[in-house]
């Protein structure tokens, strides 16, 4: 039984049979309704998914959900990623449980390819069939096999390994803990022979699809989203190959340009593109559908030993106790196949909706004023088309809830408000905590659900309190987190990644984990004081700011990118001495599936806003790149144009300096694996002056911004027109 809570975490409980897994499965979902607690969608795929898919109970509420689920996916409601984990959940696949891993198919067919092209089909694998018959010559040596098979016709194979299993999952992560361990403790005690470790992702492709009668193996979701499995940064000793080559990092295509992050990215822009959203249903068929079994799976291809499927044999009906370890240790070891979910033809992707994205094409932006008056400090963009505009030292407690965070009082208070719409000047206070900090309370936020607040203060604490109970006028205080020696400036929460980063007016930043409290990671900022962070809800990218500078980490504190940023005359330099226009804000746009559109975007105290992307940097392996310069547009008589501008750009599309800025540009010595590059600036000009971005908020379509003149503008793509 695999039991998900809210907090993202789940626990895997194993059991000696599958009567005390059912007895076990009762009493949660008895305790459960006891406690009168509400149980979702979500909540309801836990009791037996796992370990005892579609035990007694939980049939029919597993079967509704997978139709709901389908039918999202149909009508491109959710992503291909996304689908392809769920249904991994709903055949009893865990991430918990190396026997049953989640399994995901080889798209890319294409690993020699300087550029790879996911515009021809020809890049692509062909997903109607398994991999053992992806290659034709193969496939005919696999159907002589077996049809020279002795065997009774329900224990006839064709392949003798499985596409997922405990090997294959270990050969994949051997650079990563604990399965760096686990794959030792598999040889006993030492690596295995390195002729024979993951080393190179072309020629994994080639063994799996032509060349090896052994390895017909699928992918794990890792190759979809972790970039950090395929380096070897624990410098671990695999040995030397029989061909000279010390293994470290994993070999990766020429297209991937050295780099693993741009590696995962491109194969995830491949698994979400309009090619495979219209033949994945193909593969869902042959690996939790109809071609899993029986007649179209022979047709297909796509027998395997009769073990590996999860009801092919009683384990607790063997007696002999010799031959029932014997069997379980085949069955974990040889691999098995998922719970098959449909019985029928997977219906096909009808609609792949490409959303619209202020990050895709920020030149198209044009701004409407919304409201003025009222100085905002945070713009939080909300379901519907809204946005929440929040006045300086305020933050939302959460979106379904009008109550706010308010902090800032003389009296050093944390209070929780509400606006009175008859007199906004004085809000209904609900709730007021003395004595929290040791001096002033600098920035509060909240969990989405709003029953844990966050606030940093003076005395370089950050507070982790119990909000559950604040109805009743009781804040608990759960930890504090105290490793910062200055005041703390900016508290965020990641409740994706199950991250807290706080950062402090040193430029100190650190990451902690959102359930245990413990430091994560260290960030090796170079930051004056930092002024603004955001994190990236999809890839846990962190996004720091101070005024001068804008760097990107990964999820894992790796140093991806960082710029020194001015402006003057209104053009933009990265990489220069000279400061200018200062960053007052960050925003991160709404998850998106690993493109390459723009991943950040600032505010400026001259005005601006500015969108940046992250590149490869050229010619350079991972870790060895450098940040490149690039200017916005400027006019002639050095002043800022009026209305928008944009970025110069060359016929490549990319920006390009202003031949006068040359000798005030410099290159950033320190060598990273990726540029930070200009694909836009917005501006609105005033004839009194300019005036600082002092929020940003971002929606899919839309960006909301807020300046010291108490002025709220929306940006929008304009309109099309039409001939």
């Amino acid at each position: 039984i695999e039991i998900f809570s809210g907090d993202r975490i789940s626990d895997l409980l194993a059991f000696e049979t599958t009567k005390d897994a059912d007895r076990a499965r009762h009493r949660i979902v008895a305790e459960s309704q006891k406690q009168k607690k509400k149980v979702g969608k979500e909540e309801a795929l836990v009791f037996g998914l796992s370990g005892a898919p579609g035990g007694k109970g939980t049939l029919l509420t597993a079967g509704l959900l997978r139709k709901s689920l389908t039918q999202q996916w149909v009508n491109g409601d959710i992503s291909n990623f996304t689908y392809l984990m769920y249904l991994n959940t709903l055949a009893g696949r865990s991430f918990n449980d190396l026997t049953q891993y989640p399994v995901f198919p080889w798209i890319i067919a294409d690993y020699e390819s300087d550029e790879l092209d996911l515009n021809n089909p020809n890049t692509y694998r062909d997903l109607t069939k398994p991999m053992g018959a992806v290659g034709e010559n193969r496939a005919e040596i696999f159907q002589e096999r077996y049809d020279d098979w002795d065997e009774v016709e329900d224990r006839k194979f064709y392949y003798g390994s499985h596409y997922s299993s405990a090997g294959v999952v270990l050969h994949y992560l051997l650079r990563l803990e604990p399965f760096a361990d686990q794959n030792k403790a598999l040889q006993g005690g030492h690596f295995d022979v390195p002729d024979r470790l993951f080393h190179s992702v072309s020629q994994t492709w080639r063994n799996a699809a032509f060349e090896s009668m052994t390895d017909v193996r699928e992918l794990i979701p890792e190759f979809y989203y972790l970039p950090e499995f395929l380096e070897n940064t624990q410098k671990l000793d695999f040995g030397v190959r029989q061909d000279g080559i010390q293994l470290n990092d994993v070999i990766l295509p020429p297209w991937a340009k050295g780099s693993a992050r741009e590696f995962v990215r491109l194969n995830r822009e491949a698994l979400e593109s309009q090619y495979v959203s219209e033949r994945l249903h193909s593969w869902i068929d042959l690996i939790f559908g109809y071609k899993q079994r029986g007649k179209d799976a022979i047709a297909a291809k796509n027998v395997f030993h009769y073990l590996t499927y999860h009801d092919a044999i009683d384990i607790e009906t063997i007696e002999n106790d010799a031959e029932r370890q014997a069997t379980i240790a085949q069955i974990q070891n040889f691999g098995q196949t998922p719970v098959q979910l449909f019985k029928k033809a997977h219906p096909s992707r009808k609609v792949v909706k490409r959303q619209a994205c202020v990050s895709r094409d920020p030149s198209s932006l044009r701004p409407s004023l919304l409201r003025e008056g009222e100085i905002a400090g945070l713009i939080k963009p909300l379901a519907n088309d809204r946005c929440a505009l929040l006045s300086p030292r305020r933050s939302l407690m959460k979106e379904s809830s009008p109550k706010q965070l308010a902090f800032g009082f003389k009296d050093h208070t944390l209070r929780i408000v509400s606006e009175d719409k008859g007199n906004p000047a004085r809000p209904h206070v609900h709730f007021v905590g003395e004595g929290l900090h040791g001096g002033q309370i600098t920035c509060a936020t909240s969990t989405s659900s709003g029953e844990r607040v966050f606030t940093g203060g003076e005395d370089g604490v950050c507070n982790v309190w119990d909000a559950k109970h604040v109805k009743d006028k009781h804040l608990r205080r759960i930890k504090s987190l105290a490793i910062h020696s200055t005041p703390i400036t900016v508290v965020a929460v990641c409740e994706s990644f199950s991250l807290i980063a706080t950062a402090a007016s040193d430029g100190f930043v650190a990451l902690w984990d959102l359930h245990t409290y413990f430091p994560a990671r260290i960030l090796p900022c170079e930051q004056i004081s930092v002024v603004a962070l955001s994190i990236n809800e999809m890839t846990g990218d962190v996004w720091v700011a101070s005024p001068s500078r804008l760097s990107g980490f990964s999820v894992n504190g790796q140093l991806l990118c960082e710029a020194s940023i001015m402006s003057f005359g209104g053009k933009f330099v990265v990489g220069t001495d000279k400061f200018g226009s200062r960053i007052t804000s960050v925003a991160v746009p709404p998850p998106t599936e690993w493109t390459n559109e723009a991943v950040v975007i600032t505010g400026h105290a001259t005005g601006e806003v500015c969108f940046w992307d992250m590149q490869v940097a050229a010619g350079s392996r991972e870790g060895a790149g450098e940040l490149h310069s690039v200017s916005g547009e400027s006019s002639d008589d050095g002043e800022r144009p009026k209305g928008v501008h944009d970025g110069e750009k060359s016929e490549s599309g990319r920006s390009t300096p202003q031949q006068s800025d040359v000798s005030r540009v410099r290159t950033i010595e320190r060598r990273l694996p990726f540029k930070l590059r200009l694909s836009g600036v917005k501006a609105v000009k005033d004839k009194d002056g300019t005036h600082a971005v002092l929020a940003l908020g971002v929606a899919k379509d839309k960006v909301y911004s807020s300046d010291t003149k108490g002025r709220e503008f929306q940006w929008r793509s304009a309109p099309v027109e039409r001939d």
